[in-house]
């Protein structure tokens, strides 16, 4: 399996069963991971299951100015987005 080492991944939905699924296959690559998700909650869940490797920001995509001001943080955090799941 290909490595995404200390590479960043945003996972809009990923508080759900299958971004779930998708974030473990991240993190099992060593990528970092942000979850976008409306869900709150779900999103810290998913989260506090791999600690080293997950961030959660809460983030509705049904508003254009929101997800711009939500991407621009993952940047000022990561310096760089290198997948989008």
């Amino acid at each position: 399996m290909q490595t995404l080492q200390d590479k960043v991944a945003m996972v809009p939905g990923g508080a759900t069963l299958i971004g779930e699924a998708v974030i473990d296959r991240l993190v099992v690559t060593e990528a970092r991971v942000v979850v976008i998700d409306i869900d709150a909650a779900g999103g810290a869940r998913v989260a506090a299951h791999h600690l080293q490797h997950v961030q959660c920001q809460t983030l509705g995509l049904t508003d254009d100015v929101r997800i711009e001001a939500g991407v621009a943080h993952v940047l000022q955090t990561h310096d760089d987005v290198h997948a989008l799941t």
